[in-house]
C-alpha cells in the first residue's frame, strides 16, 4: 500500500510497529455489512468491524439522528446536575429494557474500557461506604479482555497486552476460563457440571488464600470473546454468584461484546442465569456510529450510594464527552432500529443457520475442532500444534486462515488463545451473504490444510 502522510504520523493500534507504514488495508466506504477499500476491493465485514456494527454500516435511521443531533445540540455535558433530552431519554430507556428492574442508575463515558474503569471504581466506592476500604483486589478470568486503559489492562486476562507494560498489578488476579470445548477439560471432566464444580473449587480457593474482605469484585463476561468465543455451560454463572454473594463480592458483567442484540438478547447477562450487581457496555449501544459507553449500576450497588449520598458528597468521577448528546441520539436510533426490525430474534435464527452452514459445508475438513455460538457470535475452532499432534489431526493456523480470507474479500477475526477463527457479522447479514460467507471460510481452511 502506497504510504501516506496519515500512515506515516499515525501510531496504529495492536500493530506491530515496524509493519505500521504497510497496514492491511484502508477503507473508502462501507454500507450494510460490505466494505470497499482504497484500491476498489469489496469485503464481506463478518467481524462489524470490531464486534460493534451490529446494525450495519450506512443505516439511514442512524446517520440522520446523528446529522439532526449534531445541528440541534453539538454539545452538552452532564457535569454538576446539567443534563440534556437525548441522554436522559437515553437513560429511561437503558433502565426500561433490563429485565427485572435490577438497574436504577446509568453513567455514560466513551468506550468498553472507561466502562470498566468506572465500574471499578464504583465497586471501590460502594465499599468504602460500607467501612471495607481494605476491598481492592479484583478477579476476572485468563484470557478475558476487558479494554487496555491502565486499570481495564491490569483486569484482561491476555499476557500480550501485559507484556509491554509490566502488568498486570498484585490486586488483579485471574481464574481458569469456563471453557467447556477445551480438549484437555474435556479429557478431564466427563460432564460440564464436573468443569463448573472445578472451577467454583477455585473460586473458593482463591477467594480463600487472598481473603475474602480484601476481594472487591469479580469482572466477567457472558461469552468470552476476544478469549476464544468460550460460551460458559449452563450452571457456571449461578454457581459463581453464589459463592460471590456469601462472601460480599460484587459481580461485574462486561457487556461491551454481547449486548443490543448481539447473543439474541438486549443483555448478554440476560443468558446468564444471575443478576450483576454492575454492568458494562459500549461497542453495540451506538453500534460503533459514535464512541459512546454505559455502566448500569444495579439495585444493591445504587441503594448504598443512595444511602450514603452526604458521606459522598460530590461524585469525582466523569469525561468531557459523557452522555453526549450526539451519542446519545446515535444510540436511541441504534436501539430503535433493532426493535423495529426484530433484530433480537434474527440474530438468534440467522446465528443458528449459519453454524449450521459451516459446520455441514465443513464435515471433510480435518482442521476443525468445534463450530459453536450463541446468536451472531461465532467462532470455527481450529486444532492447535499439541491437539493436532495428538488426535492425528492437521494443525491449521488461524492468522494464516485469517489472511486469506481477506485477500478473497472476507473479514474475519483470527483468535489465536485457542486458535479460533471469529464471527461477528451485522445482525442485518442476508442469507446468501451468510453462504458467501460460509463458502471462502470454508474453502480457505480447505487451501490452509492443502499447503
Amino acid at each position: 500500500m502506497e504510504e501516506t502522510g496519515a500512515e506515516r504520523h499515525l501510531l496504529h493500534p495492536f500493530t506491530t510497529l515496524s509493519d505500521e507504514s504497510t497496514g492491511a488495508y484502508t477503507i473508502d466506504n462501507a454500507e450494510g455489512v460490505m466494505m470497499q477499500t482504497h484500491s476498489g476491493l469489496q469485503l464481506l465485514d463478518a467481524m462489524s468491524g470490531l464486534w460493534c456494527v451490529n446494525v450495519g454500516y450506512g443505516n439511514p435511521a442512524l446517520t440522520d439522528a446523528i446529522h439532526h443531533a449534531s445541528q440541534k445540540l453539538s454539545f452538552a455535558h452532564c457535569f454538576w446536575g446539567c443534563s440534556h433530552e437525548y441522554v436522559t431519554r437515553l437513560a429511561d430507556k437503558l433502565i426500561e429494557l433490563a429485565p427485572g428492574s435490577c438497574m436504577k442508575k446509568v453513567f455514560f463515558g466513551h468506550s468498553g474500557a472507561d466502562a470498566n474503569d468506572t465500574n471499578l471504581k464504583l465497586a471501590r466506592l460502594y465499599f468504602l461506604l460500607l467501612g471495607q476500604p481494605q476491598r481492592t483486589k479484583f478477579l476476572a478470568c485468563h484470557d478475558s479482555y476487558h479494554g487496555t486503559t491502565y486499570a481495564a489492562a491490569n483486569l484482561s486476562g491476555l499476557p500480550g497486552h501485559h507484556r509491554n507494560f509490566a502488568l498486570p498489578e498484585s490486586n488483579y488476579i485471574h481464574l481458569s476460563p469456563p471453557d467447556v470445548d477445551d480438549v484437555m477439560n474435556r479429557r478431564r471432566f466427563a460432564t460440564p457440571d464436573a468443569l463448573v464444580d472445578d472451577l467454583v473449587k477455585e473460586l473458593e480457593e482463591t477467594i480463600e488464600q487472598e481473603g475474602a474482605e480484601t476481594i472487591a469484585a469479580f469482572f466477567a463476561e457472558p461469552i468470552m470473546a476476544v478469549g476464544g468465543i468460550v460460551i460458559p455451560p449452563a450452571t457456571y454463572f449461578p454457581r459463581v454468584k453464589d459463592v460471590l454473594d456469601k462472601h460480599g463480592i460484587l459481580l461485574v458483567m462486561d457487556d461491551v461484546v454481547c449486548s443490543f442484540g448481539r447473543i439474541g438478547h438486549w443483555f448478554g447477562w440476560e443468558t446468564t442465569g444471575v443478576q450483576p450487581d454492575l454492568v458494562s457496555l459500549a461497542k453495540g449501544l451506538t453500534s460503533g456510529y459514535v464512541p459512546m459507553s454505559a455502566s448500569m449500576v444495579g439495585a444493591r450497588v445504587a441503594s448504598v450510594l443512595q444511602q450514603y449520598q452526604k458521606e459522598v458528597g460530590i461524585l469525582g468521577h466523569g469525561f468531557t464527552m459523557s452522555g453526549h448528546p450526539v451519542a446519545a441520539a446515535a444510540a436511541l436510533a441504534n436501539i430503535e432500529e433493532i426493535e423495529k426490525h426484530n433484530l433480537l430474534e434474527q440474530a438468534t435464527a440467522k446465528g443458528q443457520s449459519l453454524v449450521r452452514m459451516i459446520r455441514d459445508q465443513s464435515k471433510h475438513l480435518c482442521s476443525i475442532l468445534n463450530v459453536r455460538g450463541r446468536g451472531m457470535l461465532i467462532g470455527v475452532q481450529l486444532t492447535t500444534p499439541g491437539t493436532a499432534k495428538a488426535d492425528g489431526r492437521m494443525f491449521v493456523d488461524v492468522g494464516e486462515v485469517s489472511r486469506v480470507c481477506l485477500q478473497r474479500g472476507l473479514i474475519v477475526r483470527a483468535v489465536p488463545a485457542r486458535n479460533t477463527i471469529a464471527l461477528c457479522p451485522p445482525l442485518i447479514i442476508s442469507q446468501a451473504q451468510m453462504q458467501t460467507l460460509t463458502d471462502c471460510l470454508v474453502a480457505t481452511i480447505a487451501e490452509c490444510e492443502n499447503q
